[in-house]
């Protein structure tokens, strides 16, 4: 089947450029980081229109739930990618969907997100809390490749979204000194890469089998970040801070369907 195209791309330049240059309109300020939030937007886009202008190409939907454990923590969530099948074999599969993860743990320790601390331990405090719960709805990037009809693998990782949770009263660690510290979950979530990452983003790398036509297992390892905002800047040196995030590394099984 050829899927016919009339997409005229020198009109999109300048909506392109427009919406680049003026992000910080867009967006609140505080997840800014022009050139990284640039770049991800562009992506994106161009990842779309690859898929838009791509001749012969198929199409195919998977949604998944999954849950996943680590060290007294554990996530649940639920997913649909819809994925555009390139390449001569059309075993290439590059699309994007949504994900809402559901996080709770046990004790878990929340260090200096922002990247200028985060980078340095010396630099960095904690945050401790005692049963963390986070809510995250995200817009996702998979890339993935069908080995067989019945064996698929890939990536996928959030990319954008937003975060909901209750205030969790925590204890604020700086070296030997502690102190009582309320937080809620950062409410924003933006894919910027590494520790410039902000909030709750999921990632995985998967492996799916179908033991039957159109449903299968999925295994996977999930690292997931989760982040929160404490009521006033608690650490002051090197500098203010009221962000803290946790790095959850995660062995998930789940079931995929698809469409």
């Amino acid at each position: 089947m050829r899927v016919a195209t009339s997409i005229n791309i020198p009109q999109l330049v300048p909506f392109i450029v427009w919406t680049t240059t003026n992000m910080e309109v867009i967006m609140p300020s505080f997840v800014l980081r022009d050139s990284a939030m640039k770049s991800v937007l562009i992506f994106i886009f161009c990842l779309n229109s690859w898929a838009c202008l791509a001749q012969e190409t198929k199409t195919v939907n998977y949604g998944s739930f999954t849950g996943a454990i680590g060290s007294n923590q554990g996530s649940l969530s639920v997913d649909f990618f819809h994925l555009w099948r390139l390449g001569e074999a059309r075993k290439i599969e590059v699309g994007v969907g949504g994900r809402i993860t559901s996080y709770f743990g046990s004790a878990q320790y929340y260090s200096s997100a922002p990247a200028e601390l985060a980078d340095v331990p010396a630099k960095s405090d904690s945050l401790l809390l005692q049963s963390p719960q986070v809510n995250s709805i995200n817009l996702s990037i998979n890339i993935g490749y069908r080995v067989s009809a019945k064996i698929g693998l890939g990536f996928n990782i959030d990319a954008a979204g937003f975060t909901l949770g209750a205030e969790k009263a925590g204890t604020y660690l700086n070296g030997n000194q502690g102190s009582a510290a309320s937080a809620k979950p950062t409410p924003y979530n933006l894919l910027l890469v590494g520790h410039n990452d902000h909030g709750t983003l999921n990632s995985e790398f998967y492996l799916r089998y179908f033991f039957k036509e159109g449903l299968g297992i999925k295994v996977a390892y999930q690292y997931l970040f989760t982040e929160y905002t404490t009521n006033t800047k608690v650490q002051q040196a090197p500098e203010p801070n009221d962000r803290f995030r946790n790095i959850s590394n995660l062995f998930s099984l789940g079931i995929t369907k698809q469409f």
